[in-house]
């Protein structure tokens, strides 16, 4: 399994993990959605914290289109780090020790109708294997603005705008990732992808990490030391309650969202 995955990500950019995420543990991430949501709200209406969460407003309608720092506000959502799906498919596609970069839950509902054009999550191109992973809560059909992809943009140099140009004309074919709630979908940050807007009624909520190696952290001038220390001690404590070493709920590291990251810039394609 492990090569198929390696093989498939060298060749499409992405890959699938069907009902990656089991329905005992996807029940509880959709409640602990719902009730963030619900808090998010509260207080975007108030307006506090949107620095960190996305609002989107339509017809006098109020909506939360995303959710960065994401521990911040449901530490729960921390022990998907050591879910043998999660990280296990990160370590084997990268190829060795992985930590988070960051984590947001992304929500496309019925009163935001926006799409995601045709992007690449990083504009650098990388030669290291950098891989965002998205879990999917509910369904993601077509009609729900699924993720879209251009199979094997990642090792190809052309820009955003060349492919988008591409797809238009019909000289390059994208696909529709159709996904179910529990499925788990891994791109390289180099994919060329996006989505189309909601057209139903339904909510589709996603939880995005991005991964990458510790030794690129430990190499990458953009990443403190400080910063990569909280990383490790987090993950050292789930891995402790993922072998029932620790009962106590999950505390975040002290100051552990202090350090506000520069990551690198995404491409998209601006024509003026």
């Amino acid at each position: 399994m492990k090569q198929q995955w390696q093989n498939e990500f060298s060749q499409q950019g992405y890959i699938v993990i069907e009902q990656g995420i089991e329905a005992a543990l996807l029940a509880q991430l959709q409640v602990y959605a719902q009730q963030l949501l619900f808090d998010a709200k509260v207080m975007a209406m108030q307006g506090k914290d949107l620095n960190n969460i996305a609002v989107y407003k339509q017809s006098g309608q109020l909506s939360i289109s995303r959710i960065n720092d994401l521990f911040r506000y449901q530490a729960h959502f921390a022990s998907l780090l050591t879910h043998l799906n999660v990280l296990n498919v990160a370590e084997a596609l990268i190829g060795e020790p992985v930590l988070p970069v960051y984590e947001s839950l992304v929500i496309k509902d019925p009163i935001n109708t926006e799409s995601f054009d045709w992007h690449r999550d990083m504009a650098v191109r990388s030669d290291e294997r950098i891989v965002t992973m998205g879990i999917y809560l509910d369904d993601s059909l077509a009609e729900q603005g699924a993720l879209k992809v251009i199979p094997g943009s990642q090792v190809q140099a052309h820009s955003v705008c060349e492919f988008k140009e591409a797809v238009e004309q019909g000289s390059v074919a994208s696909q529709n990732i159709a996904v179910k709630a529990g499925d788990v979908v891994i791109h390289h940050v180099n994919t060329v992808h996006g989505s189309d807007k909601q057209l139903t009624n339904d909510l589709r909520r996603t939880i995005y990490f991005e991964f990458r190696a510790v030794s690129h952290l430990k190499n990458n001038p953009r990443f403190s030391e400080h910063w990569l220390n909280q990383r490790v001690k987090l993950m050292e404590q789930l891995k402790l309650k993922a072998t029932g070493n620790d009962s106590n709920a999950i505390v975040l590291p002290t100051d552990f969202y202090q350090e506000q990251l520069r990551i690198e810039p995404a491409e998209y394609c601006f024509k003026f």
